[in-house]
């Protein structure tokens, strides 16, 4: 074969409409065919982490595979106007296509990305490229429009999408937007939001096809629909973080594909969940430490051995073992250690309910808001919700990350929140699986939001987060069609918190909290059932959340008993060659970037 450099620079990768993607190529020392892995980023792939990147590269490499990291159309050096999501639906296909064709490939493609990159390989599954043999998805954010970040969240609109925007409009990042003296705020509280581009100067906004679509209309549906499923045959490993604010991707996608598709299929599905946020899972070898919590040695994974196995696995026929494996791998936190699952969520868990009940005003932390037990004497708790004022998050800015596992007392002593707390556990209680929580509500306005945050309160008061979620509730009975409430009209809502593998221990207690607003995470509602986008004046809400017997507002999750532990991961699970050894992981420091 001819001779060729080690890295082509800007390789260009023709498109079905004649826009050319930017691509670098790196090549292993082999010079015959070998299995390709691509990488697409809206990052710009000579940009500011290109270092983090090229480290995982060259190790892909020096495995064996050549790697092609592009930039998507309208990005970096890529041809093309950027549209987020909806252009890697056939971009990343066409990508595929071509990496299956080339003279240095042996038509055999893996693909591999991060956040938006682990989107994009979602988005182009549908197309079924014959050359697409394996998937290594980290931390996505569900790909249904309605769901999480691609567009709402629930009905919400996440105002964090308007910093993503200024990093990435143009084809350089903007990464002073990092600094710490640069002022959000001001970003955030522009309305009408529609204005925002306009506002702080960007030639263009690549979120104005949003405008006209705040429902899960036909344009929508091009993005996502739950039919697609049946679409999707490729093996995906699926790697997220139980605090990763994206975690949705995985607890969206996986359980079906492994459940609802032919056995072949169900076979080929992984599932790989940490004690991680958002930017902790990335790093290749994350650390033990997040926030106030240290979750132990045995909680460091290298992801990119693991990536390197499962592309083994599919691209080279070596017989590793990987599907010899349970499906699921999680982290239980607390009792700090790994569990092997036959599916998630686990089908003979143990459904749990809590009850919302109250004695008396349950707002703030002095509260007499309770969660479990009998029917207390008040059958309904309020607030007062103002859009001007709304009720905080915790947001780890330098990280575009939505909350962890942050003390939420802070939150919890404000007026506007309502806290349910139980009694201590008495003896350890398992949780594990899908979270939500029902609740009978009703508002003084057309239209408002719901929020929910579940906590773990340690004896000394300590309230650390695992999981929130939020409803619009004009979407309460789905998002095709918006429907205003009457004031005052009682309608029963959920919250989906997604997921969790925690141990409350014997003298912690569990904390629900209810409000109405949860920002920056999301922009408030400002209670006039008009448009996201351009509404600009807020009207205060009376906020009911009932908790009676006719209305029995609860929190719902699944319980394990006595779980069962497996090995942690060692070392010498990724070793290529030599000899077997155990020995520590070393830990990188962490990207911020999605």
């Amino acid at each position: 074969m001819e001779s060729r450099p080690e890295v082509m620079y800007d390789v260009k990768i023709p498109l079905r409409d004649g826009v050319k993607l930017a691509a670098n190529i790196y090549f292993p020392k082999s010079r015959g065919k070998t299995p390709v892995l691509l990488n697409v980023t809206p990052y710009i792939k000579d940009g500011g982490v290109k270092s983090t990147v090229r480290t995982v590269i060259r190790s892909f490499v020096k495995a064996g595979y050549t790697v092609v990291h592009t930039d998507v159309r309208g990005r970096g050096n890529s041809e093309g106007e950027f549209t987020p999501n909806f252009q890697e639906i056939e971009d990343v296909h066409d990508a595929i296509e071509w990496c299956g064709t080339q003279p240095w490939s042996n038509g055999r493609v893996g693909t591999f990305g991060r956040s938006y990159g682990g989107c994009a390989q979602l988005y182009t599954i549908r197309l079924g490229s014959k050359y697409h043999k394996a998937a290594f998805i980290e931390c996505a954010p569900s790909v249904h429009p309605f769901r999480d970040c691609t567009a709402y969240a629930f009905g919400a609109y996440m105002p964090i999408m308007r910093a993503w925007q200024a990093l990435i409009t143009g084809k350089t990042n903007k990464e002073e937007i990092y600094d710490d003296e640069f002022d959000w705020e001001q970003w955030l509280n522009i309305r009408p939001l529609k204005d925002w581009a306009k506002r702080v100067g960007l030639s263009e906004d690549i979120q104005s096809h949003l405008y006209e679509h705040e429902t899960y209309d036909a344009y929508m549906k091009k993005v996502w629909s739950d039919e697609m499923i049946e679409q999707m045959s490729v093996p995906c490993y699926f790697v997220t973080g139980w605090f990763d604010d994206s975690i949705s991707g995985a607890m969206d996608h996986f359980p079906r594909l492994l459940k609802h598709h032919d056995p072949k299929v169900r076979r080929s599905q992984r599932l790989l969940v940490g004690p991680w946020a958002h930017p902790l899972s990335a790093p290749y070898r994350p650390a033990s430490k997040l926030g106030d919590f240290d979750y132990g040695p045995d909680s460091v994974v290298q992801l990119h051995g693991e990536a390197i196995r499962w592309f083994d696995y599919w691209l080279k026929g070596k017989d590793n073992g990987m599907l010899k494996e349970p499906p699921v791998r999680v982290f239980h936190m607390v009792a700090n250690k790994w569990m092997d699952l036959p599916e998630f969520p686990l089908s003979g868990s143990s459904p749990r309910d809590l009850l919302l009940t109250a004695d008396g005003p349950a707002n703030t932390l002095d509260g007499k808001g309770r969660l479990g037990g009998k029917q207390g004497k008040s059958g309904s708790s309020r607030f007062t919700y103002d859009p001007s004022k709304p009720t905080p998050t915790p947001f780890w800015k330098e990280a575009f990350q939505n909350g962890t596992n942050e003390d939420l007392r802070y939150i919890q002593k404000r007026k506007d929140v309502l806290v349910f707390t139980s009694e201590p556990m008495g003896s350890p209680l398992d949780m594990l699986g899908m979270i939500g929580c029902e609740l009978y509500v009703s508002t003084t306005a057309v239209d408002t939001d719901f929020v929910t945050r579940l906590s773990d309160v340690g004896p000394d008061g300590y309230a650390q987060r695992l999981q929130h979620g939020i409803i619009r509730l004009r979407f309460r009975d789905g998002f095709e069609e918006p429907k205003l409430v009457k004031p005052g009209e009682i309608v029963k809502v959920r919250t989906n918190m997604w997921a969790t593998s925690h141990r409350f221990a014997k003298d912690h207690r569990i904390r629900l909290e209810v409000t109405s607003s949860a920002f920056p995470s999301y922009a408030p509602n400002l209670n006039t059932g008009g448009s996201t986008w351009e509404e600009t004046e807020p009207i205060v809400a009376k906020q009911t959340v009932y908790h009676s017997r006719e209305y029995p507002s609860k929190l719902t999750f699944q319980e394990v008993q006595n779980p069962k532990f497996s090995p942690a991961w060692t070392a010498d699970r990724w070793e290529q060659t030599g000899p077997r050894k155990r020995r520590k992981v070393q830990m990188d420091r962490p990207t911020t970037l999605k």
